[in-house]
């Protein structure tokens, strides 16, 4: 299915959105092409704009981890295991 080079890329860029957060853009294309695959049609005009955040996995863990801190819970909280599941 994926065979050709065009197809690869589209796979890429819509499985590594971090990789690609910069460029917007390339999701509308990638997203078109592998609509075209399955011989979908796309209407690039009716798309609104994105309205999703793509942030990169270590500004997002390093965001959860001052938020966490910042709430004064701690780093490892305790395991939620209900009392007497572990018998």
């Amino acid at each position: 299915m994926f065979n050709d080079p065009l197809s690869i890329e589209a796979l890429d860029v819509t499985s590594n959105p971090e990789k690609f957060c910069d460029t917007p853009e390339q999701f509308t294309w990638s997203w078109a092409v592998l609509k075209a695959e399955r011989g979908q049609v796309v209407k690039i005009n009716c798309l609104p704009a994105p309205s999703h955040r793509i942030v990169h996995k270590n500004n997002l863990t390093d965001r959860i981890r001052r938020h966490i801190k910042a709430m004064g819970l701690p780093a490892r909280p305790p395991a939620l295991i209900a009392p007497g599941a572990l018998a």
